[in-house]
């Protein structure tokens, strides 16, 4: 698939031709069109920010991009293998602790060509968004080592979540013991899903300063977590990515 550059992207404009998906709803050849929900769609697609990055009016140009990657996809599930096995060429941003800040807007990742796992991850949300994929972003401070991590879960029939390893893993992968691990005791340490609405839980801020309580609304996910506590960490469970860097030395 042919990598685009971000002065081409941001210079696409989607056209009459390329209208296969609404801005708020699921392509029209989408199966999983007609189960999402309006609240699934008011809270984690039509939303532009994914937590409290600077606003992009990314989705035409995503909706673009990532309708022919999914297209012919039976389940949100299948879509997002597809865009995650192509969404880092296409948009030319991998992973680097040198990326300026973690909480970076998707147009900001895609000009200096690096992000963090915040930043990926906020690029991965809006892309599974663009189309019709609830969508939104996990996160945490680690509890049994150092540091923390940020990660994309989709709605199919119930949310999923995303491993960042090369191709990432569904429900699975190097982190998940690690969150199985989270202290819900401790509010620093939970484990949060960013939601658009506030329900009176918000999530606590792990990308920049200040760190404590944001404010961003979200939904308290740790226990959804528990079931990988007894999932061996392999070799094999780690990202293939050169520039991989583990969580506690983050």
């Amino acid at each position: 698939m042919k990598k685009l550059t971000y002065a081409l992207l941001v210079a696409t404009v989607c056209t009459a031709g390329c209208t296969l998906i609404k801005q708020d709803d699921a392509p029209v050849d989408a199966p999983w069109r007609e189960k999402i929900t309006e609240e699934l769609r008011t809270e984690y697609i039509i939303p532009d920010r994914v937590i409290d990055e600077e606003a992009d009016d990314w989705r035409p140009l995503f909706t673009k991009i990532f309708t022919p990657v999914v297209r012919g996809s039976r389940t949100p599930t299948e879509a997002v293998k597809k865009i995650n096995a192509a969404i880092w060429d296409l948009l030319d941003v991998h992973y680097s602790t040198k990326r300026d800040k973690a909480n970076q807007s998707p147009f900001h990742s895609m000009r200096i060509h690096m992000a963090s796992c915040t930043g990926l991850t906020i690029l991965q949300v809006c892309a599974y968004r663009s189309v019709g994929i609830p969508a939104r972003l996990a996160g945490c401070n680690w509890t049994t080592i150092p540091g923390n991590h940020s990660w994309p879960e989709y709605w199919d029939d119930g949310w999923h979540f995303c491993s960042d390893g090369n191709p990432p893993a569904i429900d699975g992968g190097w982190f998940a013991p690690f969150a199985a691990e989270a202290d819900a005791k401790d509010p620093s340490k939970r484990i949060y899903a960013s939601r658009a609405t506030p329900k009176g839980t918000w999530f606590w801020r792990t990308w920049g300063a200040p760190r404590g309580p944001s404010n961003v609304p979200a939904d308290d996910v740790t226990e959804s977590y528990r079931r990988f506590k007894k999932q061996k960490l392999t070799n094999d469970d780690v990202p293939l990515d050169a520039n991989y860097v583990h969580p506690s030395k983050r």
